[in-house]
């Protein structure tokens, strides 16, 4: 007798970097709405970011740039250099020329506004995933 066996794509594994409890937690909620998306950790600063990189291998780095700043830089800079397979995207909640020219430099794929939507969110991290 024939039987279906189903498929299930690889999931998304993201890390979100937040030092806002709240906005971390929103985050989070938006992540779990997506099947094919998998938080695999949140931090509350740039250390915490790379010990959870080490220890969970994410697809995708969520790093809020405009509390972190120059340290976001620097954060992001050891994301890229040590785990070049995670692609960062940089939450912003507004433009900031100071940090936003340093840090293309030196690997953020993307910037989100905060005030993203769920499903624009998670397009923007299956975009980034794929490597467009």
């Amino acid at each position: 007798m024939p039987y279906l066996v189903e498929q299930t794509l690889p999931r998304i594994r993201v890390l979100i970097v937040e030092d806002q409890f709240i906005v971390r937690t929103g985050l989070k909620f938006y992540l779990l709405a997506f099947d094919d998306l998998e938080l695999v950790g949140e931090a509350a600063n740039s250390e915490q970011a790379l010990h959870l990189c080490d220890l969970t291998k994410p697809d995708v780095v969520l790093i809020d740039l405009d509390t972190f700043g120059l340290d976001g830089i620097a954060a992001t800079r050891a994301i890229h250099n040590y785990y070049p397979q995670a692609k960062v995207i940089a939450l912003i909640g507004s433009k900031n020329e100071e940090v936003m020219r340093p840090a293309q430099q030196i690997g953020i794929i993307n910037y989100l506004n905060k005030d993203i939507s769920a499903t624009r969110l998670a397009n923007a991290i299956r975009v980034v995933h794929q490597g467009f």
